[in-house]
């Protein structure tokens, strides 16, 4: 490619932003069939299942995603009792959140089907160029 002239197939940017599409959408089969939620609140369980307590603005930097979806994300986790919110001892202002016992269920049966999801990534790429783009994704996220 001509350095000189712009070509969409060879932009980095393009490329990840099409192929995270292409999988966050199959993956969304699994999380809003099967569970019934959103992307947003997928995302904040899998942070609260993995990392533990965390406020939403912890959770909303992150994802690096806009205040009002994780505040909708967390009120509709509360309003299915997958997640509990109580006033930080720490700081009166903030809210600390985590995971009920449904949405600790939630997230490990989640889990098992996001490892399901992945290693079906992985198969369609063959294990070795699976591992070098998980290992060159987390060099460009550093």
């Amino acid at each position: 490619m001509s350095k000189k002239e712009f070509d969409l197939s060879h932009f980095i940017p393009y490329l990840l932003n099409q192929a995270a599409e292409k999988s966050s959408r199959d993956f969304e089969n699994i999380y809003k069939i099967d569970f019934g939620i959103t992307q947003a609140q997928w995302r904040v369980i899998a942070n609260l299942g993995k990392y533990g307590t965390m406020s939403s603005k912890e959770i909303r930097l992150k994802l690096n995603q806009n205040k009002t979806s994780i505040s909708r994300a967390v009120y509709a986790l509360e309003e299915k009792g997958l997640l509990a919110r109580k006033t930080s001892e720490k700081d009166r202002r903030y809210e600390e959140l985590q995971l009920t016992a449904d949405g600790q269920k939630m997230f490990k049966q989640l889990g098992k089907a996001a490892i399901t999801h992945n290693q079906s990534i992985f198969t369609a790429l063959g294990q070795e160029d699976a591992e070098r783009l998980t290992q060159i994704l987390n060099r460009m996220i550093e």
